[in-house]
């Protein structure tokens, strides 16, 4: 599996895993944008092996930002 599909499973796997935490309560195409985002954002910055949870806890906190809940 080369470096880019590495990045883009972790990236599927994370919108997958964040769609059935929120419940339907942050539409997809929201969760989809915000992920694509944070990807953006990391490429080249974190390892490889690092990307999925570093692509979780920014996507989330992204998230919570986004409704207001986060300082």
């Amino acid at each position: 599996m080369s470096v880019v599909d590495c990045r883009d499973t972790a990236m599927d796997r994370e919108v997958v895993v964040l769609l059935a935490d929120l419940a339907g309560s942050v539409p997809a195409d929201v969760v989809r944008d915000v992920v694509s985002a944070v990807r953006n954002d990391l490429d080249g910055q974190v390892p490889v092996e690092a990307l999925p949870e570093f692509l979780h806890r920014s996507a989330v906190q992204r998230l919570i930002n986004r409704r207001g809940g986060g300082q």
